[in-house]
Protein backbone atom coordinates (compact mmCIF):
# COMPACT_ATOMS: atom_id res chain seq x y z
CA UNK A 1 0.00 0.00 0.00
CA UNK A 2 2.85 2.28 0.73
CA UNK A 3 4.41 1.51 -2.64
CA UNK A 4 1.35 2.69 -4.58
CA UNK A 5 1.44 6.26 -3.30
CA UNK A 6 5.11 6.42 -4.02
CA UNK A 7 4.51 5.29 -7.56
CA UNK A 8 1.79 7.90 -7.98
CA UNK A 9 4.07 10.63 -6.71
CA UNK A 10 6.85 9.54 -9.06
CA UNK A 11 4.44 9.58 -12.00
CA UNK A 12 3.22 13.05 -11.07
CA UNK A 13 6.81 14.29 -10.76
CA UNK A 14 7.58 12.89 -14.21
CA UNK A 15 4.53 14.60 -15.62
CA UNK A 16 5.57 17.85 -14.01
CA UNK A 17 9.02 17.48 -15.50
CA UNK A 18 7.49 16.91 -18.86
CA UNK A 19 5.35 20.05 -18.41
CA UNK A 20 8.52 22.07 -17.69
CA UNK A 21 10.19 20.72 -20.81
CA UNK A 22 7.54 22.47 -22.97
CA UNK A 23 9.04 26.03 -22.62
CA UNK A 24 11.32 25.58 -25.65
CA UNK A 25 8.27 25.54 -27.92
CA UNK A 26 7.03 28.57 -25.94
CA UNK A 27 10.36 30.17 -26.63
CA UNK A 28 9.69 29.69 -30.32
CA UNK A 29 6.93 32.29 -30.19
CA UNK A 30 9.41 34.47 -28.34
CA UNK A 31 11.80 33.87 -31.19
CA UNK A 32 8.95 34.79 -33.51
CA UNK A 33 8.35 37.97 -31.54
CA UNK A 34 11.99 38.85 -32.12
CA UNK A 35 11.22 39.43 -35.79
CA UNK A 36 8.48 41.74 -34.54
CA UNK A 37 11.14 44.19 -33.39
CA UNK A 38 12.74 43.44 -36.73
CA UNK A 39 9.52 44.61 -38.32
CA UNK A 40 9.64 47.61 -36.02
CA UNK A 41 13.11 48.44 -37.31
CA UNK A 42 11.98 49.09 -40.87
CA UNK A 43 9.96 52.06 -39.71
CA UNK A 44 13.13 53.25 -38.01
CA UNK A 45 14.92 52.61 -41.26
CA UNK A 46 12.16 54.12 -43.33
CA UNK A 47 12.19 57.21 -41.11
CA UNK A 48 15.73 58.10 -42.09
CA UNK A 49 14.79 57.13 -45.60
CA UNK A 50 12.63 60.22 -46.15
CA UNK A 51 15.44 62.30 -44.69
CA UNK A 52 17.81 60.63 -47.12
CA UNK A 53 15.30 61.32 -49.88
CA UNK A 54 15.26 65.04 -48.99
CA UNK A 55 19.03 65.24 -48.64
CA UNK A 56 19.91 63.79 -52.07
CA UNK A 57 18.25 66.68 -53.96
CA UNK A 58 20.95 69.03 -52.69
CA UNK A 59 20.35 71.19 -55.71
CA UNK A 60 16.78 71.70 -54.58
CA UNK A 61 17.97 72.82 -51.16
CA UNK A 62 20.53 75.10 -52.73
CA UNK A 63 17.86 76.47 -55.00
CA UNK A 64 15.63 77.09 -52.00
CA UNK A 65 18.45 78.90 -50.23
CA UNK A 66 19.27 80.95 -53.30
CA UNK A 67 15.62 81.77 -53.81
CA UNK A 68 15.33 82.79 -50.17
CA UNK A 69 18.38 85.02 -50.41
CA UNK A 70 16.71 87.68 -52.56
CA UNK A 71 13.79 87.75 -50.12
CA UNK A 72 16.16 88.33 -47.23
CA UNK A 73 17.88 91.01 -49.24
CA UNK A 74 14.55 92.61 -49.96
CA UNK A 75 13.66 92.68 -46.26
CA UNK A 76 17.05 94.15 -45.41
CA UNK A 77 16.67 96.65 -48.23
CA UNK A 78 18.93 95.81 -51.20
CA UNK A 79 21.09 98.65 -52.40
CA UNK A 80 19.53 100.46 -55.31
CA UNK A 81 21.54 101.63 -58.31
CA UNK A 82 18.84 103.97 -59.56
CA UNK A 83 15.37 104.27 -61.06
CA UNK A 84 13.84 104.16 -64.51
CA UNK A 85 12.95 107.63 -65.74
CA UNK A 86 11.67 106.23 -69.02
CA UNK A 87 11.26 102.74 -70.45
CA UNK A 88 9.97 102.86 -74.02
CA UNK A 89 9.37 99.77 -76.12
CA UNK A 90 10.85 96.38 -75.28
CA UNK A 91 13.24 96.73 -72.34
CA UNK A 92 14.13 93.44 -70.60
CA UNK A 93 15.93 93.44 -67.26
CA UNK A 94 17.77 90.27 -66.24
CA UNK A 95 18.69 90.12 -62.54
CA UNK A 96 21.67 88.32 -61.04
CA UNK A 97 19.49 85.34 -60.11
CA UNK A 98 18.41 84.91 -63.74
CA UNK A 99 14.88 86.29 -63.40
CA UNK A 100 13.58 88.54 -66.18
CA UNK A 101 11.13 91.42 -66.12
CA UNK A 102 9.91 94.10 -68.49
CA UNK A 103 10.85 97.50 -67.11
CA UNK A 104 8.40 100.37 -66.84
CA UNK A 105 8.64 103.98 -65.71
CA UNK A 106 9.61 104.36 -62.05
CA UNK A 107 11.03 100.85 -61.57
CA UNK A 108 14.13 100.38 -59.42
CA UNK A 109 17.28 98.81 -60.86
CA UNK A 110 20.04 97.12 -58.90
CA UNK A 111 23.75 96.29 -59.25
CA UNK A 112 24.23 93.27 -61.53
CA UNK A 113 21.14 93.96 -63.64
CA UNK A 114 21.57 93.51 -67.41
CA UNK A 115 19.33 95.30 -69.93
CA UNK A 116 18.46 94.26 -73.48
CA UNK A 117 16.63 96.76 -75.70
CA UNK A 118 14.74 95.96 -78.86
CA UNK A 119 14.08 98.06 -81.96
CA UNK A 120 12.72 101.55 -81.33
CA UNK A 121 13.27 101.09 -77.58
CA UNK A 122 14.84 103.51 -75.12
CA UNK A 123 15.86 103.24 -71.46
CA UNK A 124 16.62 106.37 -69.42
CA UNK A 125 18.18 105.62 -66.01
CA UNK A 126 18.46 108.09 -63.15
CA UNK A 127 21.24 106.83 -60.85
CA UNK A 128 21.43 107.31 -57.09
CA UNK A 129 24.44 109.63 -57.26
CA UNK A 130 22.71 111.95 -59.74
CA UNK A 131 24.22 110.37 -62.84
CA UNK A 132 22.20 109.60 -65.95
CA UNK A 133 22.48 106.92 -68.62
CA UNK A 134 20.37 106.82 -71.78
CA UNK A 135 20.43 103.55 -73.79
CA UNK A 136 19.54 103.68 -77.48
CA UNK A 137 17.71 100.92 -79.44
CA UNK A 138 19.35 97.51 -79.97
CA UNK A 139 21.64 97.94 -76.95
CA UNK A 140 22.84 95.38 -74.41
CA UNK A 141 24.14 96.95 -71.21
CA UNK A 142 24.93 95.83 -67.65
CA UNK A 143 25.48 97.52 -64.27
CA UNK A 144 28.46 95.43 -63.19
CA UNK A 145 29.10 97.14 -59.85
CA UNK A 146 27.51 100.10 -58.13
CA UNK A 147 27.77 101.47 -54.60
CA UNK A 148 26.88 104.97 -53.46
CA UNK A 149 26.89 106.28 -49.88
CA UNK A 150 24.67 109.39 -49.62
CA UNK A 151 26.01 110.08 -46.11
CA UNK A 152 29.33 111.05 -47.67
CA UNK A 153 27.61 113.79 -49.72
CA UNK A 154 25.24 115.72 -47.40
CA UNK A 155 23.05 118.37 -48.93
CA UNK A 156 23.23 122.03 -47.93
CA UNK A 157 22.37 122.40 -44.24
CA UNK A 158 22.40 118.63 -43.72
CA UNK A 159 24.51 116.89 -41.12
CA UNK A 160 26.81 114.08 -42.38
CA UNK A 161 25.93 111.35 -39.88
CA UNK A 162 28.16 108.73 -41.48
CA UNK A 163 31.24 108.71 -43.68
CA UNK A 164 32.16 106.51 -46.61
CA UNK A 165 33.65 103.20 -45.54
CA UNK A 166 37.19 102.60 -46.74
CA UNK A 167 36.46 98.89 -47.00
CA UNK A 168 33.50 99.50 -49.32
CA UNK A 169 34.35 102.57 -51.42
CA UNK A 170 31.92 104.16 -53.81
CA UNK A 171 32.04 102.75 -57.32
CA UNK A 172 30.17 102.72 -60.61
CA UNK A 173 31.32 100.18 -63.23
CA UNK A 174 29.27 99.44 -66.34
CA UNK A 175 29.60 97.19 -69.39
CA UNK A 176 28.44 97.96 -72.92
CA UNK A 177 28.11 94.70 -74.87
CA UNK A 178 26.65 96.24 -78.00
CA UNK A 179 24.75 99.31 -79.08
CA UNK A 180 25.23 102.78 -77.68
CA UNK A 181 24.60 105.08 -74.73
CA UNK A 182 24.70 108.70 -73.66
CA UNK A 183 26.01 109.14 -70.09
CA UNK A 184 26.39 111.95 -67.58
CA UNK A 185 28.42 110.94 -64.54
CA UNK A 186 27.27 111.88 -61.05
CA UNK A 187 28.96 112.41 -57.71
CA UNK A 188 30.96 109.21 -57.98
CA UNK A 189 32.56 110.32 -61.23
CA UNK A 190 33.29 113.78 -59.79
CA UNK A 191 34.69 112.71 -56.40
CA UNK A 192 36.35 109.37 -57.26
CA UNK A 193 36.76 109.23 -61.06
CA UNK A 194 39.06 106.22 -60.79
CA UNK A 195 36.06 104.20 -59.59
CA UNK A 196 33.89 105.08 -62.59
CA UNK A 197 34.34 103.25 -65.90
CA UNK A 198 32.46 101.84 -68.90
CA UNK A 199 33.84 98.62 -70.35
CA UNK A 200 33.34 97.96 -74.07
CA UNK A 201 34.47 95.10 -76.34
CA UNK A 202 37.55 97.04 -77.54
CA UNK A 203 38.41 99.57 -74.79
CA UNK A 204 37.58 100.87 -71.33
CA UNK A 205 36.35 104.42 -70.85
CA UNK A 206 37.21 106.41 -67.74
CA UNK A 207 35.72 109.80 -66.90
CA UNK A 208 36.74 113.09 -65.34
CA UNK A 209 33.51 114.97 -64.70
CA UNK A 210 31.99 114.12 -68.03
CA UNK A 211 29.05 113.95 -70.39
CA UNK A 212 29.76 111.71 -73.39
CA UNK A 213 28.34 109.44 -76.11
CA UNK A 214 29.57 105.92 -76.86
CA UNK A 215 28.56 103.47 -79.56
CA UNK A 216 30.10 100.15 -80.51
CA UNK A 217 29.47 98.93 -84.04
CA UNK A 218 29.80 95.23 -84.70
CA UNK A 219 28.03 94.74 -88.05
CA UNK A 220 24.92 96.35 -86.53
CA UNK A 221 25.23 100.02 -87.52
CA UNK A 222 23.47 99.76 -90.86
CA UNK A 223 20.89 102.26 -89.62
CA UNK A 224 23.50 105.00 -90.06
CA UNK A 225 24.54 103.94 -93.57
CA UNK A 226 24.77 106.47 -96.37
CA UNK A 227 26.10 106.53 -99.91
CA UNK A 228 29.51 105.51 -98.60
CA UNK A 229 28.08 102.55 -96.73
CA UNK A 230 27.64 101.68 -93.07
CA UNK A 231 30.05 102.95 -90.40
CA UNK A 232 33.17 100.88 -89.90
CA UNK A 233 33.13 98.41 -87.02
CA UNK A 234 34.71 99.67 -83.82
CA UNK A 235 34.12 102.06 -80.92
CA UNK A 236 33.06 105.68 -81.47
CA UNK A 237 33.09 108.34 -78.74
CA UNK A 238 32.08 111.99 -78.48
CA UNK A 239 32.59 114.27 -75.45
CA UNK A 240 30.25 117.18 -74.74
CA UNK A 241 31.53 118.09 -71.27
CA UNK A 242 34.71 117.35 -69.30
CA UNK A 243 36.98 114.66 -70.71
CA UNK A 244 37.27 110.89 -71.02
CA UNK A 245 40.17 108.48 -71.20
CA UNK A 246 39.92 105.63 -73.74
CA UNK A 247 42.31 102.83 -72.78
CA UNK A 248 43.13 99.49 -74.41
CA UNK A 249 46.19 97.41 -75.27
CA UNK A 250 47.32 100.15 -77.63
CA UNK A 251 47.51 102.73 -74.85
CA UNK A 252 45.32 105.47 -73.39
CA UNK A 253 44.07 108.61 -75.11
CA UNK A 254 42.32 111.52 -73.41
CA UNK A 255 39.50 113.13 -75.36
CA UNK A 256 38.22 116.53 -74.24
CA UNK A 257 34.93 118.33 -74.73
CA UNK A 258 34.12 118.90 -78.40
CA UNK A 259 36.46 116.11 -79.58
CA UNK A 260 35.71 112.71 -81.15
CA UNK A 261 37.61 109.42 -81.29
CA UNK A 262 37.53 106.00 -82.90
CA UNK A 263 39.26 102.73 -81.99
CA UNK A 264 39.06 99.70 -84.23
CA UNK A 265 39.95 96.84 -81.86
CA UNK A 266 41.67 96.09 -78.55
CA UNK A 267 45.20 96.41 -79.93
CA UNK A 268 44.67 99.48 -82.12
CA UNK A 269 45.64 102.97 -81.03
CA UNK A 270 42.81 105.43 -80.50
CA UNK A 271 42.31 107.75 -83.49
CA UNK A 272 41.05 111.30 -83.09
CA UNK A 273 38.28 112.58 -85.35
CA UNK A 274 37.62 116.22 -86.18
CA UNK A 275 34.02 115.69 -87.36
CA UNK A 276 31.14 113.91 -85.58
CA UNK A 277 31.05 110.21 -86.53
CA UNK A 278 28.02 108.98 -88.43
CA UNK A 279 27.48 106.27 -85.81
CA UNK A 280 26.70 108.96 -83.19
CA UNK A 281 24.14 110.97 -85.16
CA UNK A 282 21.07 109.62 -83.33
CA UNK A 283 22.09 109.26 -79.69
CA UNK A 284 19.65 111.73 -78.13
CA UNK A 285 16.22 110.82 -76.77
CA UNK A 286 13.47 111.67 -79.28
CA UNK A 287 11.69 114.93 -78.50
CA UNK A 288 8.31 113.21 -78.11
CA UNK A 289 9.63 111.32 -75.03
CA UNK A 290 11.53 114.14 -73.31
CA UNK A 291 8.60 115.68 -71.40
CA UNK A 292 7.61 112.29 -70.03
CA UNK A 293 11.19 111.48 -68.98
CA UNK A 294 11.71 114.83 -67.21
CA UNK A 295 8.41 114.53 -65.35
CA UNK A 296 9.31 111.04 -64.13
CA UNK A 297 12.81 112.18 -63.18
CA UNK A 298 11.41 115.03 -61.05
CA UNK A 299 9.14 112.58 -59.22
CA UNK A 300 12.07 110.21 -58.69
CA UNK A 301 14.14 113.00 -57.15
CA UNK A 302 11.27 113.98 -54.83
CA UNK A 303 10.76 110.41 -53.64
CA UNK A 304 14.50 110.00 -53.13
CA UNK A 305 14.72 113.13 -50.98
CA UNK A 306 11.77 112.04 -48.87
CA UNK A 307 13.34 108.65 -48.23
CA UNK A 308 16.62 110.36 -47.39
CA UNK A 309 14.94 112.64 -44.84
CA UNK A 310 13.22 109.68 -43.22
CA UNK A 311 16.53 107.83 -42.91
CA UNK A 312 18.24 110.88 -41.40
CA UNK A 313 15.44 111.44 -38.90
CA UNK A 314 15.52 107.80 -37.84
CA UNK A 315 19.29 107.94 -37.39
CA UNK A 316 19.07 111.15 -35.35
CA UNK A 317 16.55 109.57 -33.02
CA UNK A 318 18.66 106.44 -32.61
CA UNK A 319 21.79 108.52 -31.95
CA UNK A 320 19.98 110.66 -29.38
CA UNK A 321 18.59 107.63 -27.57
CA UNK A 322 22.00 105.96 -27.57
CA UNK A 323 23.73 109.08 -26.26
CA UNK A 324 21.24 109.40 -23.39
CA UNK A 325 21.62 105.81 -22.27
CA UNK A 326 24.31 104.96 -19.67
CA UNK A 327 25.88 102.47 -22.06
CA UNK A 328 26.09 105.18 -24.72
CA UNK A 329 27.83 107.58 -22.34
CA UNK A 330 30.33 104.92 -21.31
CA UNK A 331 30.95 103.97 -24.93
CA UNK A 332 31.47 107.60 -25.90
CA UNK A 333 33.88 108.06 -23.00
CA UNK A 334 35.88 104.96 -23.91
CA UNK A 335 35.97 105.92 -27.57
CA UNK A 336 37.13 109.49 -27.02
CA UNK A 337 39.12 109.51 -23.77
CA UNK A 338 42.85 109.91 -24.20
CA UNK A 339 42.72 110.35 -27.98
CA UNK A 340 42.48 114.10 -28.16
CA UNK A 341 39.14 113.74 -29.95
CA UNK A 342 36.79 114.08 -27.03
CA UNK A 343 37.04 114.22 -23.28
CA UNK A 344 39.68 113.06 -20.82
CA UNK A 345 38.55 111.75 -17.42
CA UNK A 346 39.01 115.21 -15.87
CA UNK A 347 37.12 116.87 -18.71
CA UNK A 348 34.45 114.21 -18.41
CA UNK A 349 33.98 115.10 -14.75
CA UNK A 350 33.81 118.77 -15.66
CA UNK A 351 31.17 117.97 -18.22
CA UNK A 352 29.12 116.12 -15.63
CA UNK A 353 29.46 119.04 -13.20
CA UNK A 354 28.44 121.43 -15.94
CA UNK A 355 25.43 119.27 -16.72
CA UNK A 356 24.43 119.33 -13.05
CA UNK A 357 24.82 123.11 -12.91
CA UNK A 358 22.72 123.52 -16.01
CA UNK A 359 20.11 121.21 -14.55
CA UNK A 360 19.98 123.18 -11.29
CA UNK A 361 19.84 126.45 -13.19
CA UNK A 362 16.96 125.06 -15.21
CA UNK A 363 15.12 124.06 -12.03
CA UNK A 364 15.66 127.52 -10.57
CA UNK A 365 14.30 129.12 -13.69
CA UNK A 366 11.30 126.84 -13.56
CA UNK A 367 10.63 127.74 -9.92
CA UNK A 368 11.05 131.43 -10.69
CA UNK A 369 8.60 131.20 -13.53
CA UNK A 370 6.19 129.30 -11.31
CA UNK A 371 6.32 132.03 -8.65
CA UNK A 372 5.77 134.71 -11.25
CA UNK A 373 2.78 132.84 -12.60
CA UNK A 374 1.30 132.40 -9.11
CA UNK A 375 1.78 136.08 -8.27
CA UNK A 376 0.16 137.02 -11.54
CA UNK A 377 -2.82 134.83 -10.73
CA UNK A 378 -3.08 136.39 -7.24
CA UNK A 379 -3.01 139.90 -8.68
CA UNK A 380 -5.70 138.98 -11.12
CA UNK A 381 -7.78 137.59 -8.24
CA UNK A 382 -7.40 140.80 -6.15
CA UNK A 383 -8.28 143.10 -9.02
CA UNK A 384 -6.39 146.13 -7.61
CA UNK A 385 -7.96 148.57 -10.03
CA UNK A 386 -11.48 147.69 -8.83
CA UNK A 387 -10.90 147.82 -5.04
CA UNK A 388 -8.16 150.44 -4.96
CA UNK A 389 -5.47 148.14 -3.52
CA UNK A 390 -1.93 148.80 -4.81
CA UNK A 391 -0.52 146.05 -7.02
CA UNK A 392 2.81 145.57 -5.21
CA UNK A 393 4.66 146.37 -1.97
CA UNK A 394 6.28 149.55 -3.21
CA UNK A 395 2.94 151.04 -4.15
CA UNK A 396 1.43 150.01 -0.82
CA UNK A 397 4.36 151.62 1.00
CA UNK A 398 3.87 154.84 -0.91
CA UNK A 399 0.18 154.77 -0.11
CA UNK A 400 0.86 154.40 3.62
CA UNK A 401 3.34 157.30 3.58
CA UNK A 402 0.81 159.44 1.77
CA UNK A 403 -1.86 158.66 4.38
CA UNK A 404 0.56 159.49 7.22
CA UNK A 405 1.41 162.84 5.66
CA UNK A 406 -2.28 163.63 5.32
CA UNK A 407 -2.84 162.90 9.03
CA UNK A 408 0.12 165.08 10.02
CA UNK A 409 -1.18 167.89 7.85
CA UNK A 410 -4.58 167.68 9.51
CA UNK A 411 -2.99 168.04 12.97
CA UNK A 412 -1.12 171.17 11.91
CA UNK A 413 -4.26 172.87 10.61
CA UNK A 414 -5.63 175.77 12.94
CA UNK A 415 -8.97 175.44 14.76
CA UNK A 416 -12.10 176.89 13.08
CA UNK A 417 -12.89 180.58 13.75
CA UNK A 418 -16.41 179.86 15.11
CA UNK A 419 -15.03 178.03 18.17
CA UNK A 420 -13.00 181.15 19.20
CA UNK A 421 -16.02 183.57 19.10
CA UNK A 422 -18.10 181.58 21.60
CA UNK A 423 -16.89 181.98 25.22
CA UNK A 424 -19.02 179.19 26.50
CA UNK A 425 -17.55 176.83 24.07
CA UNK A 426 -14.10 178.08 24.95
CA UNK A 427 -14.68 177.53 28.66
CA UNK A 428 -16.16 174.16 28.10
CA UNK A 429 -13.16 173.29 26.05
CA UNK A 430 -10.77 174.43 28.79
CA UNK A 431 -12.60 172.40 31.42
CA UNK A 432 -12.45 169.37 29.24
CA UNK A 433 -8.76 169.83 28.80
CA UNK A 434 -8.29 170.18 32.57
CA UNK A 435 -10.11 166.95 33.14
CA UNK A 436 -7.88 165.21 30.68
CA UNK A 437 -4.81 166.65 32.33
CA UNK A 438 -6.03 165.65 35.82
CA UNK A 439 -6.45 162.12 34.58
CA UNK A 440 -2.94 162.08 33.31
CA UNK A 441 -1.38 163.90 36.28
CA UNK A 442 -3.14 162.54 39.35
CA UNK A 443 -0.50 163.75 41.85
CA UNK A 444 -0.98 167.43 40.96
CA UNK A 445 -3.46 169.88 42.45
CA UNK A 446 -6.79 169.96 40.65
CA UNK A 447 -7.33 173.63 41.56
CA UNK A 448 -4.39 174.63 39.47
CA UNK A 449 -6.44 173.63 36.48
CA UNK A 450 -8.96 176.48 37.20
CA UNK A 451 -12.00 174.26 37.65
CA UNK A 452 -14.44 173.86 40.57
Amino acid sequence: MRILPLMVLSVLSLLAACGQSNPPPAAAPTAQTAPAPATAIPPAVTHPAPVASTVPPATTVAAAVSSAAPAAATVAGPESAGNVALAQGSVTDTATDGTNRQLKDGDTVYPGDAFALGDDSYLDLDLEDGGRILLRPDTTFQIQEYHFDPDAHPAAGEEPLLTTSQQNPESAFFKLVKGGLRAVDGLIGHTTPKNYAVETPVATIGVRGTAFDVRYCGDDCADEADTSGAPQNGLYTAVSEGSIGVKNDGGETVTKAGEYSYVKDKKSVVQRRTTPPRALRHMALPAKFKVRAEKNRAQIQTNRQQRRQQVLERRRQQAAEKAKSPAGKIERFKATAGKGEGTTPAEHRQERLQERREKKQGLREQRKQGRAQREGKERQGRQPEAVGVPANRAERRQERLKQREEREAKKLQPAPAASRTRPEQKGQGAKARCKDKNKKRKNKDKDKCGGD
